[in-house]
């Protein structure tokens, strides 16, 4: 009886060090413990898990990430940003943001986003499309410490302007207010010439709960018309973040905002808390929930998100 209990002993103990069964391991991002990158798998056998490659990138602390897979990708949010003192220019706003990214296996990206809004009125809510706007980038993927860490880095620009050639004057002064109330998403409103250059960075764990760091920097660039001032905002955001069980990943974001006088504050911080679920095994659809929180010295605020993203079936993140 003693030997078969030290067996049983001795067994569980190896199953715990050599971790969970294949069934299990599948359902985390890149296994667990973590699948062979693809691009050095032994070719000795083919009977060997993969995970899906250097740019697999797990959740993005925004819609917009120039690291993101190709993909369909969707965001809607309630948000309210109030001086400290004195009436707010606009109770709350209800925005939408809906962008189309593809990636060439090469290294070069492309893509359109497309913004829209909603803000009390009289009698009710007053609806308008936002700047349809086209970008294209490069981005270079690899590993760090051998197949340990994932990490990339993008470059992009983009540029557009109302879906219209030409907007009204009370138009263009009901976007520039949006804009002012629009955190680190201002650009998305901007009337004329509205151009914006960015630049990410990100490292990633391999293995069962991929821990990561993300940087971003734009520097957003548009103005209401030709009588008025250029208006400037440079968003930069330090995101971290991890998947603590297979199909849940939490992230916390950390933002500064600054702007030109344009946009009445000058600076804005923003702290964001998320968490994405990812509902099938491949990863395939991913659904996110958001809430921040938005303070400086004269100014506060709130808001709530709801992200949904459609990663295309072609989408190789050995490749990308």
């Amino acid at each position: 009886m003693r030997w078969r209990m030290r067996a049983r002993i001795i067994a569980a103990a190896v199953a715990i060090l050599a971790g969970p069964p294949a069934a299990v391991a599948a359902v985390w991002k890149d296994g667990c413990p973590a699948f062979f990158p693809p691009e050095t798998a032994p070719t000795y056998t083919t009977d060997v898990k993969k995970h899906d490659g250097s740019a697999a990138f797990g959740t993005l602390p925004e819609i917009d990430s120039l690291l993101g897979p190709s993909r369909l990708a969707t965001e809607s949010w309630l948000s309210s940003v109030r001086p400290a003192t004195g009436p707010a220019s606009i109770g709350h706003e209800l925005g939408a943001r809906l962008v189309l990214q593809g990636n060439l296996t090469s290294g070069p990206m492309f893509g359109v986003i497309y913004a829209a809004y909603a803000i009390p009125g009289d009698g009710g809510y007053d609806r308008h499309l936002g700047d349809l706007t086209t970008f294209i980038g490069y981005r270079h993927t690899g590993y760090v410490l051998g197949p340990l860490f994932r990490t990339g880095i993008a470059a992009r620009i983009a540029a557009g302007g109302p879906e219209t050639a030409r907007t009204s004057d009370e138009l263009a002064g009901q976007r520039a207010l949006v804009a002012i109330n629009s955190p680190f998403r201002g650009a998305s409103f901007g009337v004329e010439v509205p151009i914006t250059a960015s630049l990410e960075y990100r490292i990633e764990a391999i293995g069962c709960r991929n821990p990561f760091i993300d940087l971003r920097v734009d520097v957003a660039h548009w103005r209401r018309n030709e009588a008025t001032p250029a208006v400037f905002a440079v968003p930069i955001e330090l995101a971290i973040g991890a998947y603590p069980w297979e199909t849940v990943a939490l992230y916390a974001g950390v933002g500064e905002e600054l702007r030109s006088s344009a946009l009445v504050y000058r600076h804005l911080t923003r702290i964001t808390f998320g968490l994405e679920l990812h509902p099938t095994s491949k990863k395939s659809v991913r659904i996110g929930l958001r809430a921040s929180v938005i303070a400086a010295g004269d100014v506060g605020g709130a808001e709530l998100g709801l992200t949904l993203e459609l990663l295309a079936p072609w989408w190789k993140g050995t490749l990308e």
